[in-house]
């Protein structure tokens, strides 16, 4: 179970109470009796306290602190404020003569001078009585700091907890330089420091063992501290990663550190008036080695930030390039709009060389063959001005751009011929560097950047912005597919409702005819067909079918169409000849229709009564009659396309014909897309083949018949693919009944 922060804070302050009132009390009972009487036991749970909450406060501080990007700048001016602090502190003290010294209780010295004193012989004879000597004397009592005054009590805590409080944030940034780029071997190392440190500052607190060994184990743990100090001084990755204008921030910083840190220690201000010490060895320690880690650190870190000073900029330059890379990537496959993209790769290009003017063009080809230019996302220069500078010669660099597709480097703009001279000098454009667009083998456009420098590319310049170009060609090619697809999706969303609207023209269900068994079926080659049916009851008996087949495909097709529905509902019922309807639907369409429009028809008048069909040809494909006896006849009547011219030239070139009927008769009506049907080698269906089918399935229903041709159309052009409109209706005559 994790224990809350609240609760070892909250530990922390208590202990740190405590321990002040204890020492305040020992203070007061010292100061009565002039000796420590604090028993042992008391003294050894007091360090322990101190050490136990000092090993708390740390690893929850490190623990908690989540490992951040090391900033030297703002780690630096922390550091010298503590430590400047602390300095100042020590000075005012000493100016001010404050008693913040502590004495020694418990050697001999000081019971001596205690009983002289007191007029007392406090000293120990080994053999009066003739007794041996006590196994421990007094002589032999470790002395003990005892502090002069109160506010020595007072200063011990309030220098040896902020100077505790300052390693120990010490530590969480040290942590972030050692940790930037880390591997679990850096990490290890990082510990068994921090362990090191902590194990010597323990071994202050040992009291027990002979003085050569204690002497032989500080010795090795004062070489194994050197040394993974040493280990970890020299973890310097974060030094490439810092910016110029920190690296200079940071070399004067950290020789301010330095000094100040050398100070504390060189003049030992740590253990002025035994402060740090009395408060706890391991604490006094524990700094001690801090101290000496952080300038064995800022050290090797100045000298590292000097010898790396003069590649920043180019190892800067190096990482805005890629940084601008991949911002430009990111831009590539998310960002479609075309003005954006071009202010990116403008921005990005000069950024990286260090350029001043710069923008992008974008070519589209005309019918013509020559390029329409467009100007995007111009810097420090206007539209105007690159038009100037541009077309100043018969021969432009533009020009030069678009025939040749490869890159055009002028060293010396300012005296180029293929630039507008007056305009370069006093724009400052000394040097100009123009990259092609090229996507997927066409020119898209071009990146024009320049330098107020003559010479002012070189290769890592033409390399940078050779990559940029490569990449804004692919933006600029993928927002252009972008669009057409957007509208492509808006057309195919206009067809599916113009779609809708045509199949709500034709008829929804076949009629229902006395006499007569019909059925009819249309098929648009694309979302919308320019073919068009439809049925009309008449007075007197009398049943008419109209197959219609508007020149063109899609939607201005299917526009033509409603017009001529709308035309043949009314008329059909004034006229009822057929050629007559005709020749009236042509009066009214001759004008309406566009000059490469016309509307082939075949109208076709069933006399119920009679059993007579009249029918009248504008250009449509022509009436197939199948007898019962299998006799079949395609009734050409003349008759050109309506629309085609007016109506007095129509009516010289149209008549109307009447068949007589016998029941079992067929009369098929079809638009060109039956018999113009194809397969995968450009066969087509043929008038022919569309007798044979009707002739073999003469003796079935309407419905079989049509049924049967449609699957022959459909197994004809298996593998190959309709190109026209399919409109077939059939009738079939049964007699009056």
């Amino acid at each position: 179970m994790e224990i809350k922060p609240v609760y070892i804070k909250t530990f922390l302050i208590s202990v740190l109470i405590t321990l002040f009132l204890f020492d305040s009390f020992s203070f007061l009972t010292n100061s009565a009796s002039g000796l420590n009487i604090i028993p042992d036991w008391a003294t050894f749970t007091r360090n322990f306290l101190i050490l136990f909450s000092s090993f708390l406060y740390l690893f929850f501080k490190l623990n908690k602190t989540v490992v951040k990007k090391p900033e030297p700048v703002s780690v630096s001016w922390k550091s010298i404020l503590w430590l400047g602090g602390f300095i100042l502190v020590t000075i005012l003290i000493n100016v001010a003569s404050f008693d913040i010294a502590f004495h020694k209780s418990g050697s001999v010295q000081d019971l001596t001078s205690l009983s002289s004193e007191n007029g007392n012989d406090l000293s120990v004879d080994s053999t009066q009585n003739g007794d041996e000597p006590d196994a421990v004397s007094v002589s032999e009592k470790k002395p003990v700091l005892l502090p002069n005054s109160f506010f020595s009590l007072l200063a011990s805590y309030v220098i040896g907890i902020g100077l505790f409080f300052f390693v120990v944030q010490s530590w969480i940034a040290l942590r972030s330089f050692v940790y930037f780029k880390r591997t679990p071997r850096f990490e290890l190392n990082f510990r068994i420091l921090l362990g090191l440190i902590i194990v010597t500052g323990i071994l202050d607190l040992t009291t027990t063992g002979s003085g050569s060994l204690m002497q032989a184990i500080s010795i090795i743990l004062y070489i194994a501290v050197a040394i993974f100090i040493g280990f970890n001084s020299f973890r310097l990755g974060w030094v490439l990663y810092i910016t110029r204008r920190d690296k200079i921030i940071s070399i004067f910083l950290i020789i301010i550190l330095f000094v100040l840190g050398s100070v504390i220690l060189s003049t030992d201000l740590l253990s002025q008036g035994d402060s740090v010490s009395y408060l706890s060895p391991f604490i006094y320690n524990f700094i001690k080695f801090t101290l000496i880690y952080i300038l064995s650190f800022s050290g090797i870190s100045l000298f590292s930030i000097i010898f790396h000073l003069p590649t920043t900029e180019a190892f800067e330059r190096k990482s805005s390039e890629l940084s601008s890379l991949h911002s430009l990537s990111k831009l590539v496959s998310n960002v479609f709009d075309l003005n954006e993209l071009s202010q990116a790769v403008v921005n990005y290009s000069l950024q990286t060389t260090l350029s001043e003017i710069g923008w992008l063009e974008l070519y589209n080809p005309k019918k013509d063959g020559s390029q329409s230019v467009k100007i995007l996302a111009p810097q420090n220069i206007s539209s105007a001005e690159i038009q100037q500078l541009i077309e100043a010669n018969s021969e432009s660099i533009r020009g030069k751009l678009v025939n040749t597709r490869s890159l055009i480097l002028i060293d010396h703009a300012d005296t180029s011929d293929l630039l507008d001279k007056k305009l370069a000098k006093a724009r400052k454009i000394s040097s100009l560097i123009v990259v092609p667009l090229v996507a997927r083998g066409e020119l898209v456009g071009g990146l024009f950047i320049s330098k107020s420098i003559q010479s002012g590319f070189d290769k890592d310049d033409i390399d940078t912005l050779s990559t940029f170009a490569d990449q804004a060609a692919i933006a600029i090619d993928n927002t252009r597919l972008f669009e057409l697809s957007l509208e492509k999706e808006r057309l195919q969303q206009e067809l599916f409702i113009a779609q809708k609207m045509q199949m709500k023209l034709l008829p929804q269900t076949n009629p229902v005819v006395n006499g007569l068994d019909v059925e009819s079926v249309s098929y648009p080659a694309y979302e919308v067909g320019g073919d068009y049916y439809d049925f009309i009851v008449l007075p007197e008996d009398r049943f008419g079918v109209i197959v219609a087949d508007v020149s063109g495909k899609g939607t201005s097709a299917a526009f033509y169409m409603a017009e001529v529905k709308g035309i043949f509902q009314s008329l059909a019922r004034i006229y009822f000849s057929p050629k007559k309807l005709l020749l009236e639907a042509n009066s009214v369409l001759f004008g309406s229709l566009e000059r490469k429009s016309f509307v082939s028809l075949l109208y076709c008048v069933f006399d119920l009564k009679r059993g007579i069909v009249s029918q009248s040809r504008a250009g449509h494909c022509p009436l197939l009659i199948v007898r019962a006896d299998g006799k079949s006849e395609f009734v050409k009547s003349p008759g050109v396309g309506i629309g085609m011219g007016s109506s007095a030239v129509i009516e010289s070139k149209m008549a109307e014909t009447e068949i007589q009927l016998e029941v079992g008769d067929i009369c098929v009506l079809y638009s060109d897309g039956v018999v113009e049907a194809m397969n995968e080698n450009m066969d087509e269906f043929g008038y022919e083949k569309l007798r044979q089918v009707i002739i073999e399935n003469r003796n079935l229903s309407a419905k079989g018949i049509l049924d049967c041709l449609i699957s022959e159309v459909n197994t004809f052009i298996w593998n190959g693919k309709a190109n026209d409109d399919l409109t077939l209706v059939v009738t079939k005559w049964l007699g009056m009944k």
